[in-house]
């Protein structure tokens, strides 16, 4: 008797210059930008319809993108059990990855909450920069930080701007810093690998083949063959958003040719002069803003989970200037895998590492960093067959999943 093992594979296709920033409330892709975390809420007033992070009562049809299971219980043992304010966490996406939601594909979502303080994920002094080797990076055990670098939750959203895969794609990015004077400076640094960081050995692991990095590779007309590493950096300065810039990782050769995608912006960094590769900085290739930042106004509300202060006070509104939130179109840039013929199905990227800087300059002084997170990860498909085998030759049998993703479509083939 013979068994004839089914190989199966699923494949999700969920398909869905003027470089101004935008600094004033916008909604993007049914999503509020405007540095508030309230469903149904924009711009200061009750507006039905909108999404945001959180909900909090407000009556509309906006959604939450958070899961906030357990909220009410973390934030009561934040009294009873004072001890768990220093204690991180994440919460994910409330429904699964790429679902579409009011007629919009949610691609994912995840909130983290940060060590705070006494720091134990936070660079070591000297110079770790953004263009070096993650391998080459130094964290100690723990650390003080200085409270105008000591990030306290961040989050993160990607959504199309619609059910389709020519739609936009628009990422959302939220962070909360302990101190509001001067200017704050930060990136977040988008990897194709699974980089996480070893606490036990106090060492970052799983990054990219290219000098620590993924570089994107490109055919001699400079059409996109592969997707690599995007690292988007801003700044805040004392009123608003002055500076947000996106790059990507490449071999410095790939400079001397024109991509199809976007356009070279001008600014090209490794880890030092004559490194073969580093983030070069792009721009569109069309006119016109493509992306938001605002920072939010005195009282206002932190969001399910509450804030904890790195004095590890408790609060449930920010001050002036504290939470800090963008938008960026990864369309317009050109950094879409479901255009330009990268990857319909794709993912943008696997894993998000959020690092805080001493200063404007790329290659500034890195401070305090979120331990990699990983994003896009799909509920296991359970698939079965009528018949799993057969003596002799194999009849015709269907192939059904049990815990179908409505928003999936499922290829079978065998060898």
């Amino acid at each position: 008797m013979k068994k004839f093992y089914l190989s199966i594979t699923f494949l999700c296709c969920v398909c869905g210059i003027s470089l101004a920033q935008i600094i004033t409330p916008i909604i993007k892709a049914n999503f509020g930008v405007e540095a508030d975390l309230r469903t149904n809420y924009f711009n200061n007033f009750n507006q039905p319809g909108n999404d945001d992070w959180f909900a909090n009562g407000l009556a509309g049809s906006g959604n939450f993108v958070i899961d906030t299971t357990g909220a009410a219980a973390i934030v009561g043992g934040y009294t009873t059990n004072p001890g768990s304010r220093m204690t991180p966490f994440s919460r994910f996406m409330r429904v699964a990855p790429y679902t579409t939601v009011n007629n919009r594909i949610w691609l994912d979502a995840i909130f983290h909450r940060d060590y705070h303080g006494t720091d134990s994920t936070v660079f070591g002094a000297g110079s770790n920069k953004n263009a070096m080797s993650p391998a080459n990076w130094t964290a100690p055990q723990a650390q003080n930080i200085p409270d105008k670098n000591d990030i306290l939750d961040a989050m993160l959203h990607i959504r199309r701007a619609g059910p389709n895969l020519t739609d936009s794609l628009w990422m959302f990015g939220g962070i909360s810093i302990e101190n509001t004077t001067g200017n704050r400076y930060f990136d977040f640094e988008l990897y194709q690998t699974d980089i996480r960081f070893n606490r036990a050995t106090l060492s970052f692991l799983g990054y990219g083949p290219d000098l620590g990095h993924t570089s994107w590779k490109f055919d001699a007309a400079g059409n996109i063959l592969k997707s690599g590493d995007i690292i988007l950096s801003a700044e805040y300065g004392s009123s608003s958003l002055t500076l947000l810039e996106a790059r990507v990782w490449i071999n410095k050769n790939d400079l001397l040719m024109t991509p199809t995608a976007f356009t070279w912006g001008g600014s090209f960094d490794g880890a030092s002069s004559g490194s073969q590769y580093g983030y070069a900085s792009i721009v569109p290739k069309t006119a016109g803003a493509f992306y938001t930042g605002l920072q939010s106004g005195n009282n206002t509300w932190t969001g399910a989970f509450s804030l904890v202060r790195q004095d590890n006070t408790v609060v449930t509104n920010y001050t002036a200037k504290q939470f800090m939130e963008f938008s960026v179109n990864l369309s317009k840039l050109g950094l879409d895998p479901g255009r330009f013929g990268i990857d319909p199905c794709g993912s943008p990227f696997r894993r998000v590492l959020i690092k805080s800087r001493a200063s404007t300059s790329f290659t500034a002084e890195l401070k305090d960093f979120i331990s990699p997170f990983s994003l896009f990860n799909y509920e296991e498909v359970k698939a079965h067959s009528y018949i799993l085998y057969y003596c002799g030759t194999m009849p015709t049998t269907t192939i059904y999943v049990s815990n179908p993703n409505p928003d999936l479509i499922y290829k079978w083939w065998t060898n």
